[in-house]
């Protein structure tokens, strides 16, 4: 119960700060771990946590990107951090920053371009959770007037 709790309470901080500011996006969808499944959209950057390792969210990235983009053109990843810098076939620069959050869940921001390109960063993280077998209702944040 007192897990059903904190949940609300973060559901209603997270409404409250997207109702406050026009350049927050806020979405909420389903998810098991802390804090998974809910996806923000905040500066030009995607974020969100995953629950697995970031060994298997690092190794799912890389696969990710080989696939979409030209190929690594850096990770520094250790092991409570991470920095993966690629870019799609158009051009587009993209990074990918991970930080583990527990042994299990791993945060993911996503940035693809210099200043942000939302459907782009949505793509690679739904090729990412499909890579790892998550899965996750297609609701991408939508600008909330800004």
């Amino acid at each position: 119960m007192e897990s059903l709790k904190s949940r609300a309470a973060c559901v209603g901080l997270l409404l409250a700060l997207a109702a406050s500011s026009g350049c927050v996006a806020v979405a909420i969808v389903g998810g098991a771990a802390a804090g998974a499944g809910v996806v923000y959209w905040v500066e030009g950057a995607l974020r969100t946590t995953l629950g697995h390792p970031i060994r298997e969210v690092h190794d799912a990235t890389v696969q990710v990107l080989n696939n979409l983009g030209v190929g690594i053109v850096a990770d520094k990843t250790e092991s409570f951090t991470g920095e993966i810098e690629s870019a799609l076939r158009g051009g587009s620069e993209v990074r990918v920053y991970l930080k583990a959050v527990s042994s299990s869940a791993t945060e993911v921001t996503i940035r693809v371009g210099t200043f942000g390109d939302q459907a782009q960063s949505e793509m690679v993280l739904n090729a990412i959770e499909a890579r790892l077998g998550d899965t996750r209702p297609e609701a991408a944040p939508k600008p909330a007037g800004g």
